[in-house]
């Protein structure tokens, strides 16, 4: 675990005027604390490397108008959550169950098994749960910067009145009670930003963090909380008008993610997240924690955690519950639904197809290359740029091979077009979308630690990672031997070829491949959507607080 991080578990709890930070943070008797904390570790992590946050996001984070903006958005989503609910009765007691899903518009998707986009993570599930007759109920956020009408609007054509915005419950009642919160939680920070006791406890090593993360602060006191407190409350009245038997959603470090299970907790409902990506041995600030930071009794002092969590593999739980400290019983291996059709794949996809499709050449060998969101824009360290930049170079030394780019959903592309224009790569493809299709089709799969590199394994197809950070690798992909380790940018050719050509490396790749996906993924039998809603069912079943819903 990072020093980093350990030293922020430790630092909220220093009492600064009688009161520890965690503390000053409390709001329905949980710390807001906890929905800032990965955050702050990143940014913490990203300041010490000299990366900064573009001034022109933190300068509209400190000002009113980030209120303004989130409310604006609020309002107008609500408005089109009553047009499109309208008339919807209560919930019909001969229906088995009534399941909420949490999701978010990025996950709005292509997928191979329809024309029609689809939530790339809770897709296959909503299709079993209504195969077994449970009723769904489907909240979307959209998180993006402004508002995305476009998979609103889709979301809407594709499953009538499953789909709805979660502002849809907003009322009066919490806009005031947010805005209330956060006038006292503003009236904390002016006070702190001024204490020379708080100052002095944000030094780290030799660093004094407060200079470095002050805008980061400001940016929490006046945005981030407020927006935090507003998805407490409309996840509450979420629950008291639609009574689920269990809400599912996915990213419960997120604010609408850890909104819902707080709401959950306070309200009797059990909650059930599912994995929605790689975990690896050094676990983000999202999930680990020491183990006096967790119960089942909601306190400040408390991080509130999902009642289960749905795994991947045995590999995700032994790092949850062994480094994370999660409580064993609360991690349940299942595999994950999104790859249910990855067994079905020879049936459904045509590469000639595919080929004509993306414009792409079949006598040539495909590279795709995953990219993440490393860049300096979005917070992070730019590894990105490094990353493509090695990935030109290599390709140039090997004839008749061709570049697709797999751009981050939440990724703009910019950085990417704009480097390929400057190399004048004309047939290199960049695209969002069509992710399985490029796997499908591809000869190697290159990536820094994406989990699009176990959905190749998945597929046989050659990995390599190529970690230029001189940092550990996030996954053990290469460590386990299934994929092929890069952290030399000269080095890249040879391993292409390797991966492409050398049938010893192959050979070593294939027999690893297996192996790491027994540890990683458990079973790839097309039944990992049937597991996950059997255990909704059994924890529905056996749920003691299901009577005080009643």
């Amino acid at each position: 675990m990072t020093e980093e991080l350990i030293w922020i578990s430790k630092w909220a709890d220093k009492k600064i005027k009688g009161k520890s930070f965690k503390k000053a943070l409390t709001y329905e008797n949980v710390s807001l604390w906890w929905f800032v904390r990965p955050a702050l570790h990143d940014r913490i992590i990203a300041a010490l490397k000299g990366v900064e946050v573009p001034s022109g996001i933190l300068k509209i984070l400190r000002t009113k108008a980030a209120k303004c903006a989130i409310l604006a958005k609020f309002l107008i989503r609500a408005f089109y959550g009553r047009l499109i609910t309208w008339g919807i009765g209560k919930r019909k007691n001969k229906i088995p169950h009534r399941i909420m899903v949490v999701s978010y518009s990025v996950d709005w998707q292509d997928v191979i098994t329809s024309k029609s986009k689809n939530d790339v993570i809770f897709g296959n599930l909503i299709t079993e749960l209504k195969k077994r007759n449970n009723e769904v109920i489907a909240l979307d956020q959209d998180t993006s910067t402004f508002m995305d009408f476009s998979t609103l609007f889709e979301k809407t054509a594709y499953g009538g009145r499953l789909w709805r915005p979660v502002e849809t419950y907003l009322t009066s009642d919490i806009v005031k009670k947010s805005l209330k919160a956060s006038k006292e939680l503003e009236k904390i920070w002016k006070e702190l930003k001024n204490d020379p006791d708080f100052i002095n406890s944000l030094k780290y090593k030799n660093f004094q963090l407060f200079d470095l993360l002050k805008d980061d602060f400001e940016g929490f006191f006046r945005y981030h909380f407020f927006f935090d407190v507003l998805c407490i409350e409309l996840m509450k009245r979420t629950i008291d008008v639609e009574k689920p038997d269990l809400i599912l959603l996915q990213c419960e470090y997120c604010s609408l993610g850890r909104a819902a299970v707080i709401a959950g907790k306070l309200k009797s409902v059990p909650t059930l997240a599912l994995q929605h990506g790689s975990i690896g041995p050094c676990p983000s600030a999202g999930y680990y924690y020491t183990p006096d930071e967790i119960s089942n009794r909601l306190a400040p002092q408390y991080c509130p955690l999902p009642d289960k969590t749905a795994v991947y593999g045995d590999y995700t739980k032994r790092v949850l519950t062994e480094i994370c400290n999660y409580p064993p019983e609360s991690v349940v291996v299942t595999g994950q639904p999104r790859y249910d059709v990855l067994t079905k794949i020879d049936k459904i996809l045509d590469k000639e197809k595919i080929f004509e499709q993306l414009d792409l050449d079949p006598r040539k060998k495909t590279v795709v290359l995953a990219t993440g969101m490393s860049q300096a824009k979005y917070g992070y360290p730019d590894h990105d740029e490094p990353l493509l930049d090695a990935t030109f170079k290599a390709l140039n030394e090997i004839p008749n091979i061709q570049l697709a780019i797999k751009v981050h959903p939440r990724d703009d592309g910019e950085l990417q077009r704009r480097m390929v224009a400057e190399r004048g790569l004309k047939d290199a493809l960049i695209t969002k979308g069509k992710l399985y299709e490029l796997l499908y089709l591809c000869d190697v799969l290159m990536t820094f630690c994406s989990t699009v590199a176990t959905e190749a394994l998945i597929l046989d197809k050659p990995v390599i990672t190529v970690n230029l950070t001189g940092e550990p690798d996030p996954m053990p992909y290469a460590e386990s031997g299934a994929a092929i380790g890069v952290c030399c940018g000269k080095d890249l050719a040879q391993a292409i070829k390797d991966a492409l050509e050398n049938p010893g490396v192959r050979k070593k790749l294939e027999e690893n491949r297996r192996k790491f996906l027994c540890d990683h993924v458990y079973k790839i039998d097309g039944g990992s959507s049937r597991r996950v809603v059997d255990l909704i069912e059994q924890m529905i079943k056996r749920d003691p607080r299901r009577d005080m819903r009643d």
